[in-house]
């Protein structure tokens, strides 16, 4: 029995021991591995933020390139054409048609089509303007343009399908009736204005104690005054005897 207790006891002794040292080793490497990791994760956050912002330049350098970019689509390829007489000669259709002034081929700097020549499949056209309020113009005379040809705005892949999802939140907000209309990569959403019931001027009534009337009741009453003292001056002036002549 003594002997068993001894053990249970040096047993028990172990295991404080054991749990201490785990515990001060278990300390000391996270000790050692926070000072060595800290510097690690404050590099990585300024990394994070450096390329984020090298990103949002990155965009909006992209979007001024595309600034003056116009996408032309529905335009038949033809061998052997000139790309900007085919942009000139579409463009200038839809100028005519919206009473607005034609295009000179100075004002576009470049047109190309876009990807591989395929069988039986129209290629859209970029173009790039070198006004930008030209651009603006025709795309706000958009439906001016032939049948089956349309223009959009130059946006990058990722800007499209932001857009795309943004659509089907633009269409419930208008359900919800209100006004909603997609910016570049934003949804602007506004209440729409209530209609203002226009208030009716209603005329007062004239009443006899009202301002007008009685300055208009008073003026009468002058000239009346001024009639009667007249014709006493006259009457006076008839009624009065002459000197008897002796």
């Amino acid at each position: 029995m003594d002997m068993q207790m001894i053990l249970s006891k040096i047993e028990e002794q172990f295991e404080k021991q054991t749990s201490l040292i785990t515990d001060n080793v278990t300390k000391k490497l996270s000790a050692t591995i926070d000072e060595k990791l800290n510097p690690l994760l404050e590099e990585n956050q300024e990394l994070k933020k450096e390329i984020s912002s090298l990103k949002s330049k990155l965009q909006n350098l992209e979007r001024d390139i595309r600034r003056n970019n116009l996408i032309m689509h529905g335009v038949k390829e033809t061998e052997n054409a000139d790309v900007i007489d085919l942009v000139l000669k579409t463009l200038n259709i839809a100028c005519e048609k919206a009473g607005i002034e034609n295009w000179d081929k100075w004002e576009i700097s470049d047109a190309r089509r876009l990807g591989k020549a395929t069988p039986n499949k129209i290629r859209p056209i970029l173009i790039s303007v070198t006004l930008a309020w030209r651009k603006t113009q025709m795309l706000k005379n958009k439906k001016s343009l032939p049948q089956n040809v349309y223009i959009s705005e130059d946006y990058s892949k990722d800007v499209l399908n932001k857009r795309k999802e943004l659509k089907i939140q633009q269409q419930e907000e208008i359900k919800q009736g209100k006004q909603a209309y997609i910016r570049y990569d934003k949804l602007i959403i506004k209440e729409k204005p209530s209609e203002k019931r226009k208030r009716s001027l209603s005329k007062s009534p004239k009443t006899p104690h009202s301002a007008e009337s009685t300055y208009a009741a008073q003026t009468k009453i002058c000239k009346t005054k001024k009639l009667e003292q007249m014709n006493r001056a006259r009457s006076n002036s008839f009624s009065t005897p002459t000197a008897n002549k002796q």
